[in-house]
Order: C-alpha cells, then sequence, then structure tokens
C-alpha cells in the first residue's frame, strides 16, 4: 500500500513540475523573438538620484541566470543577450527593470528614493491583501522564512517558540510529529482536538483560506512569511471568525524574470536535554525501609534482599532490578530534512513547485513503528488573463504515517480564483475572493 501511494506521489509530483516548467517556459519563449542575438558585456553600475553609488544592491539578469550584488561602488560586470531583462533593487529604493540592450550603452542604472516604508518588502501581508507598514495599526508580528530555516522541527508551530512576544508554544512530550499547542495572549489550541482551555481559538489561514494546521502540515521551506495578528485587528478583518486572533501563513510564489532550483538537505541528531533520577532497585529498597521505619513499622526488605538488588540483574527470578528507562528509552534521536523547489515565470505566468521529505526518529524503543515520515507536496501557478483579472491555481498534499497508525493521505486542488485590483484611498489594496 505504502509503496504504491509513494509511487503516485512521484507520478503527481514529476507531472505538476513539469507542467508549471512548459506553462513558464512556453510563455517565456513566445515572447522571445526568433532570430538569435550574441551575448554582450555590461559594465553596470547603480547610482541614486544624486549620482551617488548603490553598494550591495541585489541584481537578478534574465529569468535568474545571474543572481549577484554590487561591489561598494556600485559596479557589476555580466554577460548577457540584450532581450534579457535586468531587475535591479535595493532596500529602500525602488525597483527597476530594463533590458540589456537599453543600458549597454552607458550602464548606469537610476534608482529613485521609494517613500519611508513604502517599498514592497515593507507591506505586511495580511488576509486578502497587503498593508504598507506606514498604513498598519495594531499588535501585529511577521516572521520570515529565514526566522523559520533556524530550527531542524518538523512541527512548524515549535519554530514559532521565543519570536513573538505573548505567544508561548509548549511540546507536550517528545513523540515524533504534531505533538504541540499554541498560547497567544488568552486563548489556546490543543493538538488535534481544538479544545480552548480558556474557551477561545486563533483561526488559522493558509493563502486566504482557512485551515487547521494539525491536518495540513506545512515546511518551513514552503512560507515567504507567517503573520500573527493578536488584537482586535482580526476582528476588523474578519469579523467574529478573527475575534480570538489569526495566524496568517503566505506561501512562496512565482516572481516575474526570476527562475530559480534549490535543493536542500539536512540530517542531524536530536540530543535530550536531560532526564529525571531514577533509584534503582536497592536504593528503592532502603527508602522504603527507611518511610516504614518513620511511620513505626517493620522493614519490608532485609540487608540480604538489598545486597541482591544492588546486583542490578534485570534477569533475577526473585530480586531482579530492571533500568526501565535505559531500556525503554533513547538518548538521541536523528532527524532527516529534504527538499526540492522550482520557481520562476514571465509577466503572463508565475510558478512555484515544492517537493519535501521529514523523517524523524523516536526516543522510544519500540522499533521503526514509531518513526515519523512526512512528504509534502505543492505546486502555486498565478496566470495573469488581462490588466483586471488574475487567475490562481494551488495545489498542495502530503502524505505521512503517523506513529502506531495507517497511512494518512490528503491532496487538494486548493482554490481557483479571480482577483482585480482597484484604487482605494489611502493605499492599493488586493482584493480577493471565491
Amino acid at each position: 500500500m505504502i509503496n504504491k501511494t509513494m509511487h503516485y506521489i512521484g507520478q503527481v509530483v514529476i507531472g505538476t513540475i513539469m507542467l508549471c516548467l512548459l506553462c513558464g517556459g512556453g510563455a517565456v519563449a513566445q515572447d522571445k523573438p526568433v532570430k538569435k542575438q550574441k551575448p554582450v558585456n555590461v559594465s553596470l553600475k547603480v547610482t541614486d538620484e544624486n549620482g551617488n553609488p548603490i553598494p550591495n544592491a541585489s541584481i537578478v539578469v534574465g529569468e535568474g541566470q545571474i543572481h549577484a550584488e554590487t561591489n561598494e561602488n556600485g559596479d557589476f560586470n555580466f554577460e548577457a543577450l540584450p532581450e534579457d531583462f535586468v531587475t535591479v533593487s535595493s532596500y529602500g529604493y525602488s525597483k527597476s527593470v530594463s533590458l540589456v540592450g537599453d543600458i549597454v550603452t552607458d550602464g548606469v542604472v537610476e534608482l529613485k528614493k521609494a517613500k519611508l516604508f513604502a517599498t514592497p518588502d515593507d507591506a505586511i501581508p495580511m488576509p486578502f491583501m497587503n498593508i504598507p507598514k506606514r498604513l498598519a495599526t495594531g499588535s501585529y508580528v511577521t516572521l520570515k522564512t529565514a526566522d523559520l530555516e533556524k530550527y531542524p522541527t518538523n512541527d512548524l508551530r515549535n519554530a514559532f517558540a521565543g519570536l513573538v512576544n505573548g505567544l508561548e508554544v509548549v511540546e507536550r512530550d517528545g513523540s515524533p510529529g504534531l505533538v504541540a499547542e499554541e498560547e497567544i495572549g488568552n486563548f489556546r489550541i490543543t493538538e488535534k482536538i481544538g479544545i480552548a482551555t480558556r474557551g477561545r481559538n486563533p483561526i488559522f489561514i493558509i493563502d486566504d483560506i482557512p485551515t487547521d494546521i494539525t491536518e495540513m502540515p506545512v515546511d518551513p521551506q514552503e512560507i515567504e512569511s507567517v503573520t500573527i495578528i493578536k488584537d482586535i485587528v482580526g476582528k476588523a478583518m474578519l469579523g467574529p471568525r478573527g475575534a480570538d486572533g489569526i495566524i496568517y501563513i503566505k506561501t512562496k510564489r512565482g516572481k516575474v524574470n526570476e527562475r530559480v532550483m534549490s535543493v536542500n538537505a539536512e540530517q542531524g541528531v536530536s540530543v535530550v536535554d536531560r532526564f529525571p533520577g531514577w533509584a534503582s532497585g536497592a536504593e528503592y529498597a532502603q527508602l522504603n525501609n527507611q518511610a516504614r521505619a518513620n511511620s513505626s513499622l517493620s522493614p519490608l526488605y532485609n540487608e540480604n534482599d538489598i545486597a541482591e538488588y544492588a546486583r542490578n540483574d534485570p534477569y533475577d527470578l526473585y530480586r531482579p532490578s530492571v533500568d526501565f528507562r535505559r531500556l525503554m528509552l533513547k538518548n538521541t534521536k536523528p532527524f532527516t530534512r529534504v527538499n526540492l523547489s522550482s520557481t520562476g515565470g514571465n509577466e503572463t505566468v508565475q510558478y512555484n513547485a515544492y517537493l519535501g521529505y521529514n523523517g524523524e526518529g523516536d526516543i522510544y524503543r519500540i522499533g521503526a513503528k514509531s518513526d515519523y515520515n512526512r512528504i509534502n507536496v505543492r505546486s502555486n501557478v498565478d496566470i495573469k488573463i488581462n490588466p483586471l483579472i488574475k487567475v490562481k491555481f494551488d495545489f498542495f498534499g502530503g502524505a505521512y504515517p503517523a506513529p502506531l497508525a495507517e497511512l494518512r493521505l490528503q491532496f487538494q486542488l486548493h482554490e481557483r480564483r479571480r482577483q482585480y485590483q482597484y484604487r482605494a484611498r489611502p493605499c492599493r489594496i488586493q482584493h480577493g475572493y471565491q
């Protein structure tokens, strides 16, 4: 059963990635001229409006063939085709997109200063919209991928520990898989059951769709940002459903003229911090005799019994002394994390395909059945029909046998949405509906 399932997952993943590559690559091929041009050498210099060089500016050439930064003098040399795009960006400045053929003569790209907290990097991801930081009010915290990837955990919620004020993450035991609970302010979510000990439950939203995170595991590498909203702003946005807080997870999507394929593999060992002290058989016999003496009772174990227990022989028929901690528990457990992602696109089609595997051992010595293995699949495709309509196709799924349980499968074609933009004061808002 498991082999057939893994074979099916492999076919789905390969088909999804090929579809994304064909959609993106086909659209790009139509935009390129039939006549092949020769590469040209470009000496690029990035400056501000006053002519001052901008160091460490990010440069992307073509669809991701070149990713680099300018030096201290704002210079960078590269070779590319005249019809390739050059995207130059730097924090605090507006992004610039130009053709290589247009800048090959003078080689100067001028970035205009952006308004304070008005760059795309300053936008706060919210359900159904992005809000500029300068216009946002309320209590919220935004976490990026780099913040979550530091923690080698198979449960995304454990990566939140210590990163957000007012959020408490409690791992209830050392079992692998989804075993944790969160508390934000005065409400708590318990793993799977959803029991609120103080009468309130937050709402989890993944890519604008309310969901239960315990039923859809998410890898940190899939995530672009996590926004945690902890006050009345949640109710203002979603009404009563958001009154108890919102945890909004935005997954990665394709970007225009940036084609990137990445492979990441991690393997390590988790070490138990400490075990509680356990009394041996001989120590227990001595303490039991002492307790009985304090109650004016005769001792239960004589000196010969205590000496026999001190031998620590687990196979003694009459006076066995078994170290159950050493027998049942291990001091370490291994973990493995491997993921493959491909992202790219042009002005018409953008795509992101992700395949990840997470494996975690267990500290219990009860065989391989206690190990946790999970496969995640995700594919996000954005298609721009016209300036007003944008269609998004999100596919996600996974297979994960829970410890001591049967194999679980879950695949969904997540959404098929139309999106449009309209201008409203005081900012541009992206609104979506299903």
